[in-house]
């Protein structure tokens, strides 16, 4: 305790961080320094930077993302990722799950209020790091200590959260699309609905994923909006991570209608009757909870649980794995798995175009304007885009209609 205090007292003291030190001329991420010391943008960035973690990838690790990632943006969005608001040991990111603040900030690729997260786990007394999909980094050096901070260097680069369209097909959340398809949720002719989601800030999404849910989901004798309203009583008006969830609370959602939250004894948690099932997807405007069903604004019946807990905080655990069982739907489903993916890309590619300003940030070289959804297909894994996409979409309203499309999201009647 006194060595990590009078290493506090040393890292706060320093000045300004200095590329060229210890531990920066390391052999082994030569590469991340050459990158950020070859852009303005990030140079500047990780200059002013105090009070931080850097999570360093090997030189190994940042060939294999570049080599699949060529877009600029996403390249300064993916290394301002990497520096973390605040000093975190690794003996204190063994204390269980956290959600660290990154230093990413930017409109472009995050509606997630002070920074987007990034999870760390303790894993057998390995420290594992857990981003977008829940691709996960370990530490291979810990603790070097830098001017203004601590260095951790890892295994593998962090992926920066896409949207909760885009994840929800590549996270193999097969029910959950299904109930896309039943409920006509990602077709063109709804895009504004999947709008108002997309482009609202700090989210909480319940994310229902089993046969259950899908044959709980009724449409016959249902207008479009209704539909919509029930998507929206899974969609909670602020970021609840694992750890936020008080036993007996109720949570507002987008529907209007609120949801009550139990903990039982053996600490599983329920919203209304559906029991959260996998904890911390994160996503660009918030963090995705799965649950075992549908929820019901109509039918907001408590869990019966035999807790007498009091209205206390859940506590952080490691990672809940997804089931073995589930599986790609086949048939008309694969189709909305396209069609999820390429409204997620249109959403993603707008709100960047719409957030862009006269002093884009550059990287690696010039950023040569606004990109078409063509070249924004060059973007691997999380940011491909079709350059076929299915119909016409509507024309996207400025950013600054966010709240105003936000207020159109149907409310449950």
């Amino acid at each position: 305790m006194l060595s990590m205090y009078l290493s506090f007292l040393f890292i706060t003291a320093v000045s300004a961080l200095q590329l060229t030190d210890y531990p920066f001329n390391r052999p082994e991420i030569t590469n991340f320094i050459s990158q950020i010391s070859s852009s303005p943008y990030l140079s500047e960035k990780f200059a002013k930077a105090d009070n931080y973690t850097i999570l360093a990838p090997t030189n190994n690790a940042l060939n294999i993302w570049l080599a699949n990632n060529n877009d600029a943006s996403l390249f300064n969005a993916t290394i301002t990722y990497h520096l973390l608001q605040g000093i975190h040991s690794s003996s204190s990111l063994k204390d269980g799950s956290q959600l660290l603040v990154s230093s990413l900030i930017d409109s472009s690729w995050c509606n997630v209020t002070g920074g987007q997260r990034v999870e760390s786990q303790n894993r057998n007394g390995n420290v594992v790091f857990e981003s977008w999909l829940k691709n996960e980094s370990t530490i291979t050096s810990a603790d070097l200590l830098a001017e203004g901070g601590i260095v951790h260097i890892i295994d593998t680069v962090l992926e920066v959260p896409s949207g909760v369209f885009d994840t929800l097909p590549r996270a193999n959340l097969s029910y959950t699309v299904e109930v896309l398809s039943k409920g006509n949720f990602v077709s063109t002719e709804n895009f504004k609905f999947a709008e108002g989601i997309g482009f609202s800030h700090d989210i909480t999404f319940l994310i229902p994923n089993s046969a259950t849910a899908v044959a709980n989901f009724h449409t016959a004798g249902r207008n479009q909006s209704d539909l919509n309203a029930q998507i929206s009583y899974h969609c909670v008006s602020r970021l609840l991570y694992k750890g936020d969830f008080v036993n007996g609370t109720e949570l507002q959602t987008l529907a209007g209608v609120p949801l009550m939250v139990t903990i039982d004894q053996d600490g599983s948690v329920y919203v209304n009757s559906a029991k959260i099932t996998t904890w911390d997807y994160l996503v660009d405007n918030g963090v995705m909870h799965i649950i075992d069903d549908m929820l019901n604004p109509n039918n907001i019946t408590r869990h019966a649980s035999n807790t007498t807990l009091a209205a206390t905080p859940l506590e952080s655990s490691a990672k809940v794995g997804l089931s073995g069982g589930v599986k790609a739907a086949i048939g008309a489903v694969i189709g909305v798995f396209v069609l999820a993916l390429v409204i997620g890309g249109l959403l993603f590619y707008r709100r960047r175009k719409n957030s862009r300003r006269g002093t884009e940030v550059q990287e690696r070289g010039e950023l040569n304007g606004e990109q078409s959804p063509q070249e924004m297909s060059t973007v691997k894994n999380h940011r491909e885009m079709s350059s076929n996409p299915v119909g016409e979409v509507p024309e996207l309203e400025t950013e600054e209609n966010a709240v105003e499309m936000l207020a159109d999201v149907p409310k449950w009647k």
